[in-house]
């Protein structure tokens, strides 16, 4: 997990982590994403039970210099990906 925050002309993402509860009353964690940029910050939580494939996909947008603007949507069509839902 990268813990810095960059002030840079670029988004920064991390892997972030989170205890969770299911339905049936399982606890679990979960591992998310989270966004800065400018003072600004995005965190979409509990995407996966991985945390590989969050790690991937965070190097992946921070790579792509993804805007937080687009963070939730691709984020979706992460989610809606079969090798994800495999991983997730």
């Amino acid at each position: 997990m990268v813990s810095t925050m960059h002030s840079g002309q670029q988004p920064h993402y991390q892997v972030v982590e989170g205890h969770y509860q299911s339905p049936e009353g399982e606890s679990y964690i979960g591992y998310g994403i989270r966004g800065e940029w400018r003072g600004e910050t995005v965190t979409l939580a509990d995407l996966s039970r991985r945390r590989i494939p969050v790690e991937r996909l965070a190097h992946c947008l921070e790579e792509r210099e993804v805007s937080l603007l687009h963070l939730r949507e691709l984020v979706e069509d992460w989610l809606d990906q079969p090798a994800s839902r495999e991983e997730a």
